[in-house]
């Protein structure tokens, strides 16, 4: 019906704003009935446990107070669902397309279930994260008003934000009546066996993230080291291996599996650890601004701590591992995928599946950021095995500065009471340049400078 309406004499902001309210009625008709499910459910429990309702009254002003924070959500969702609907030609379509937005929000919405995570300044900025966190803390009566404010005022921003490019997207006919298949978000090409293409990535890594989740974690649970060395091998590296087999795609040219130059290797090496000092330092700067739990610092140090399992073995599972399985998979075939929509679009968005693939929002920007830089030199070389070399490196020189640094007095000098200087970020900044520089001088054929204005 969608031609019939733009005939009609409403203007396309108009068709946009009834679309979105129509969007919004629907989600707060099944926001209510959720709702109302749930103070039935515990009414219920209540009474069949025994319990005095006259002597315990459930809190009717939290659930009113729920619903309030929900209705800006409401509408921010709305808001992303309508442009997103924009690309679809049916429901079908619209329906596909919803799979990584609604997996998304549910994995953000899961940090209220970890320890340690505290809503705070930062994290009332950060969508769903908040509301998540804000709802934990309502339903425990336990919530601060100035935080709830910030979660609405800021929600509300992204509202307008949003509903601003459904306006703009569905004044663009190009979009609204396209006919080439570029334009489609299809999870699968035209071939059956064309594995390199955007949508069958996304997909794909929904299915990983969720295998990581549920399967490596309860591997992990039982046993830190040996989980960790089958979620590499097995929900890692070998899918990506079996993929490539079963489509009959070319692994060596994919995967970029090309000799390079010897100094190549050096390079990545002495870039090494300027990358890991400002790695340290952006990671001051967020947890000065969203603070880390003790809990969570104790667990990120028991990972790389090799009292229990061995200096050589550590390295092998937190080092040696990583830098294989997860370059095949990111730098290898993610890569490989996305840079046909351009070099560094495929750069930047492997990177952001990278970060987001750790499952750690503390470290998502630094892992994000080492993932431009592990793609860069990927591309610029045009060799995988450059970056498995720069992953491994920067593991193994985390674990032996964990371990130690009180043995290295260079490191005692720039690192001062568990916090690395800020000096440093020169000299590092200085020596990344040369080594760039050096990449740009061994490697003349692959111009990245140059392919950023194209």
């Amino acid at each position: 019906t969608l031609e019939t309406i733009l005939v009609s004499a409403a203007r396309r902001n108009e068709l946009v704003i009834g679309k979105y309210l129509t969007i919004i009625t629907i989600s707060v008709i099944t926001v209510l009935l959720n709702l109302l499910s749930m103070y039935l459910s515990f009414r219920h429990i209540f009474m069949q446990l025994g319990a005095n309702m006259g002597e315990f009254q459930l809190p009717i002003g939290n659930f009113a107070l729920i619903l309030l924070l929900m209705l800006p959500l409401i509408t921010l969702f709305s808001a992303i669902l309508l442009s997103i609907s924009t690309y679809s030609r049916n429901i079908k379509e619209a329906q596909s397309y919803q799979m990584p937005l609604l997996f998304g929000a549910i994995m953000l919405s899961m940090v209220s279930f970890l320890p340690g995570f505290e809503l705070n300044l930062g994290f009332a900025l950060i969508p769903i994260v908040n509301f998540s966190l804000m709802m934990r803390d309502i339903m425990l009566n336990n919530y601060n008003l100035s935080y709830l404010f910030i979660i609405l005022g800021s929600t509300l921003a992204l509202d307008f934000i949003t509903v601003y490019i459904s306006i703009k997207l569905f004044n663009r006919e190009n979009i609204l009546f396209r006919t080439a298949e570029e334009k489609s978000l299809k999870f699968w090409g035209k071939s059956k066996k064309d594995v390199l293409n955007l949508q069958f990535v996304m997909v794909y890594f929904v299915i990983m993230i969720i295998a990581l989740y549920y399967i490596g974690g309860s591997w992990q649970l039982k046993d830190m080291m040996n989980g960790l060395m089958k979620t590499q091998l097995l929900l890692i590296l070998l899918p990506v291996l079996l993929i490539m087999r079963v489509s009959k795609t070319d692994i060596k040219s994919t995967f970029r599996l090309n000799y390079t130059s010897p100094l190549n290797f050096l390079l990545v090496i002495i870039a090494a650890l300027p990358l890991l000092l400002l790695a340290g330092i952006l990671g001051q700067l967020i947890n000065y601004i969203f603070p880390v739990s003790e809990n969570y610092l104790e667990a990120l140090q028991n990972l790389i701590t090799v009292k229990d399992s061995g200096l050589w073995f550590t390295l092998f599972v937190v080092g040696i591992l990583p830098g294989i399985c997860e370059e095949v998979m990111f730098r290898g075939f993610v890569l490989s995928a996305l840079r046909k929509k351009g070099i560094w679009y495929g750069i930047i968005l492997s990177a952001i599946l990278f970060g987001a693939f750790h499952l750690d929002p503390f470290r998502f920007v630094p892992v994000t950021l080492f993932g431009v830089w592990l793609g860069y030199v990927a591309v610029k070389t045009n060799s995988l095995y450059i970056p498995i070399l720069a992953h491994f490196v920067q593991n193994s020189l985390t674990i032996l500065i964990t371990n130690y640094a009180e043995n290295i007095s260079f490191i005692n000098f720039i690192i001062i009471d568990d916090k690395i200087v800020y000096w440093v970020i020169i000299p590092a900044v200085i020596i990344i340049y040369l080594v760039i520089k050096g990449f740009s001088f061994l490697n003349p054929k692959n111009n990245l400078v140059q392919d950023i204005y194209k």
